[in-house]
């Protein structure tokens, strides 16, 4: 592979890194207004057929949102000293790993915690 093909390659990677970040900004409001997770997490209560914000609804929805960020800070600010101590290739193979591993807790979770 031409040094010209490694680096496009190289750079459409990092790209989707980034369009899969973006993407899962978008989605994370689309998930919390949808009915079906609202019930299985209990945001919501069925009372006599008619569904009933939990009183602490506003708060699971501000954590929700304020941990994604919060990790995504953190990611931001150990990614430098990752790329620093490991390389920039590698730390973007490690970070797509912790990504996968995450998609994953998230596919297999049975409760907000």
């Amino acid at each position: 592979m031409s040094s010209v093909n490694y680096n496009w390659l190289v750079s459409f990677a990092a790209g989707i890194g980034g369009l899969l970040f973006g993407y899962e900004i978008g989605v994370i409001g689309q998930v919390l207004g949808m009915e079906i997770f609202q019930t299985d997490f209990g945001m919501v209560n069925v009372v006599k057929g008619v569904r009933v914000d939990a009183e602490n609804r506003p708060s699971i929805d501000g954590w929700i949102t304020t941990t994604f960020l919060l990790g995504c800070i953190a990611g931001a600010a150990a990614c430098s000293i990752l790329a620093d101590r490991i390389g920039r290739k590698y730390s973007i193979i490690t970070s797509g790993g912790f990504f996968a591993v995450g998609g994953a807790l998230q596919a297999a979770a049975g409760s907000l915690a």
